[in-house]
């Protein structure tokens, strides 16, 4: 090969190694990306939008806020990559995948105004496949109740007291009786119990019938074998005689829960039927077995109830934050962010001039 040629061909190698060489026709990256991000790296406009209360278009600056809380809520300080996630996933991901989730002892029903109410247990990952039911945990439970006669004026008068318990028998699998009853002439001082045995887990009501003639009474009752272990009551009674539901009465409650879980709902055909009625902050609601959060013009305060057109704000945040721990893996993910590529907007975080 003559010199000259040779010559041209080292310049064009050179000319191929430094076109290659430059940006953006490298071979090999010349520096690593160390910065963690989360979903308010690239979308800082719709973050201050979120927490001042004007991204949720749908819902009000309350609303908006209780996504921006979402870390000091639900989320777990030690992941806070995830838990700045979760306000985004709560919307954007999480919706659309409620076929990965259940609800634990669902249970829909209706009243006298025809106002419909709904009660849950706990937000779980969903178990198997594409069945929208499954059953678990179908041991017997005990259920106790106590009734205390604290109090009674004039002090020498009784009260005639009569116990119904009626379970709902939600699964259908209550082969018993579903309505047990005890009544007992108290004075103060005096205790009425009643003990159910062998039922499967399931909702149920207590209906207290109060008799006699009396001007005011102190009466405590306590029921053990919810699903909060255990729960008290104090009802004060100036009228007789007189008709008590618990918890509904005395605490907002429609329902006991008993202890344990036997069955369980896919949570997209949970939302499909929910979604259908009509909701209304004064005659419907969800109940949760578990206490929940919620926002109030005095600050956060404890509940067991959501009452808002918004009632499924509560199982969604639960379902996101089993998503981003993909369940007891806390390095896993139900909910990938993919991006086909890079933009610009992107690029400028680090190379904003």
């Amino acid at each position: 090969m003559k010199t000259w040629h040779i010559i041209i061909l080292i310049v064009a190698l050179l000319s191929i190694v430094a076109v290659v060489s430059s940006t953006p026709f490298r071979l090999y990256p010349t520096h690593l990306i160390v910065k963690q991000v989360n979903c308010f790296s690239c979308h800082a406009d719709e973050f201050n939008d979120l927490k001042e209360g004007r991204h949720v278009i749908r819902g009000n600056a309350t609303h908006s806020r209780s996504l921006y809380d979402y870390v000091d809520i639900y989320g777990n300080v030690s992941e806070t990559h995830k838990s700045l996630q979760g306000p985004c996933y709560s919307c954007h991901i999480t919706y659309d995948n409620f076929n990965l989730f259940g609800l634990t002892d669902p249970y829909t029903f209706g009243d006298p105004n025809e106002s419909v109410n709904a009660q849950y247990g706990y937000v779980i990952s969903w178990p198997s496949g594409n069945k929208s039911v499954e059953y678990f945990d179908t041991d017997n439970t005990t259920i106790y109740i106590e009734l205390e006669l604290l109090d009674i004026s004039p002090l020498n008068f009784s009260v005639d007291s009569t116990i119904k318990v009626i379970f709902s028998n939600y699964s259908g699998q209550q082969t018993g009786t579903t309505i047990y009853d005890s009544s007992k002439t108290l004075h103060k001082g005096d205790i009425q119990n009643i003990t159910i045995n062998n039922v499967l887990h399931d909702y149920f009501s207590i209906v207290l019938l109060l008799d006699g003639i009396w001007n005011n009474t102190l009466i405590n009752i306590t029921v053990n074998g919810t699903d909060k272990s255990t729960e008290s009551f104090s009802i004060i009674s100036s009228t007789w005689p007189a008709i008590y539901s618990i918890p509904k009465d005395v605490s907002d409650k429609s329902y006991f829960k008993t202890d344990g879980t036997y069955k369980a709902t896919r949570l997209d055909y949970m939302w499909y039927e929910w979604r259908s009625y009509s909701w209304n902050s004064t005659t419907s609601t969800i109940t949760s077995s578990e206490d929940i959060q919620t926002n109030s013009t005095s600050g956060w305060i404890t509940k067991n109830t959501c009452l808002s057109a918004d009632v499924m704000c509560h199982i969604v945040q639960k379902a996101t934050y089993i998503g981003l721990s993909d369940g007891l893996n806390p390095d896993g993910s139900f909910y990938p962010h993919e991006m086909e590529y890079v933009t610009s907007k992107q690029c400028k975080l680090c190379h904003l001039k």
